[in-house]
């Protein structure tokens, strides 16, 4: 049984990183080097008695001392991270050094050292020179190594934005109803968080007891992300601050009947405002594809329900080519088929403007507020960064009236 369990995992863990689910471990990895930075922060605020990220760490999650004592990098490069875009997900460290996300980073790095030095007879001595120092240090090492220092401040930062729409808009909204009986907002206690990946909001978000939280994926990811989380809360002490109710479920988000006849069957109520959350996913889809999903939603959601839609910009591709991937030879993108980084030839979908894109499939819906990552600058640190770019991702936030 232990044989064909092993086997069975393998399998699972070998059809994510080798799809297009592979970029929710560089995610992943972006956040676990975001949470090193965090827990850094953390160490100095205590002697310097800094206020606004004291409550910023209140607002997600006390840090275990069990963590920080066995898995703070103290010699990381994670000095590029402003800390008011820092957020602590130390479930992300276990996804992004997980022997078989190691194995994807590996290859990464031989694939770019190769394209680099072009001397096909030194792959045998690359390949071990890698390798060894990739299990002699700590893999956020390499991970921070493979990605553009571009490319994981955006990772940042458009996770700090969502986490902080998420609070805004349903933890924080839930509460303040509670407290003022006289407000007129609507309480959301759904989350619907389509194409999920490894998204761990459910567990470090304070979510109350009475909100339910629903992800959805493809069956292998799902599988992938139980049987890393199951290892981390079976064998480490991090105790989730959520309080919520968590459903994951397998489903290909193409196949409509079957997603929303699923998320019915275990609990979605489509009577009440729900929070839905299409982070990296419309991308990958077709533009009918998009349009389909859109409407979807909409059939799906009561009013003040309210949708969070992540889009690219179409000029996302140019920036690809020459930001996204530490240095490496532009043409890996056509020789490494599935393992790369960032492969735009993956993504299908662009748009100028998602707000009319809403309004015209997600029917009822109304655009509140579009986000750059100029945007995002602004609110979290107070200033744009001279390379920080405009067109590139966009987040938009719409509510059903």
């Amino acid at each position: 049984m232990g044989d064909y369990n092993n086997n069975n995992n393998n399998t699972i863990i070998n059809s994510v990183i080798k799809g297009v689910a592979r970029t929710s471990i560089y995610v992943a990895a972006t956040r676990a080097i975001s949470t090193n930075k965090f827990i850094r922060q953390s160490r100095v605020d205590d002697d310097d008695d800094d206020a606004d990220h004291h409550k910023q760490q209140q607002q997600q999650q006390v840090l275990s001392n069990y963590f920080v004592d066995h898995f703070y990098v103290d010699d990381l490069d994670d000095s590029f991270l402003d800390k008011n875009v820092t957020v602590y997900d130390p479930y992300a460290y276990f996804f992004s050094t997980h022997p078989q996300s190691v194995e994807l980073l590996i290859n990464n790095l031989l694939t770019v050292a190769t394209a680099e030095e072009e001397e096909e007879d030194n792959n045998k001595s690359l390949n071990e020179s890698i390798r060894e120092t990739v299990t002699n240090y700590n893999p956020l090492h390499s991970w921070r190594h493979l990605m553009s220092t571009n490319a994981m401040l955006r990772g940042a930062k458009r996770t700090k934005l969502i986490d902080q729409l998420v609070l805004d808009n349903v933890v924080n909204n839930n509460q303040n109803n509670q407290n003022n009986q006289n407000n007129n907002n609507e309480k959301i206690k759904q989350v619907v968080v389509l194409a999920s990946g490894l998204d761990t909001r459910h567990l470090r978000l304070p979510f109350d007891s009475d909100t339910k939280v629903f992800e959805i994926d493809l069956e292998q990811v799902i599988a992938y992300k139980r049987l890393i989380l199951d290892q981390v809360t079976s064998h480490y002490i991090t105790k989730p601050i959520s309080q919520s109710t968590n459903t994951l479920l397998a489903a290909d988000l193409l196949d409509s009947k079957h997603w929303t006849s699923l998320l019915e069957s275990n609990g979605f109520n489509r009577s009440i405002p729900t929070f839905w959350l299409a982070e990296g996913l419309v991308m990958y889809f077709t533009e009918q594809q998009v349009h389909q999903l859109l409407s979807t939603i909409s059939d799906l959601s009561s009013p003040h329900s309210q949708l969070l839609l992540h889009t690219l910009h179409p000029k996302v591709e140019e920036r690809l080519d020459n930001t996204d991937i530490n240095n490496h030879n532009q043409d890996n993108n056509q020789n490494n088929n599935n393992n790369n980084i960032i492969n735009k030839n993956e993504f299908k979908y662009s748009t100028t403007d998602p707000e009319s894109l809403i309004m015209k499939y997600a029917k009822s819906f109304q655009p509140i507020k579009t986000y750059n990552y100029q945007d995002i600058d602004q609110m979290f640190i107070g200033q744009v960064s001279q390379d920080t770019p405009l067109e590139t991702s966009q987040f938009t936030l719409s509510i059903k009236k």
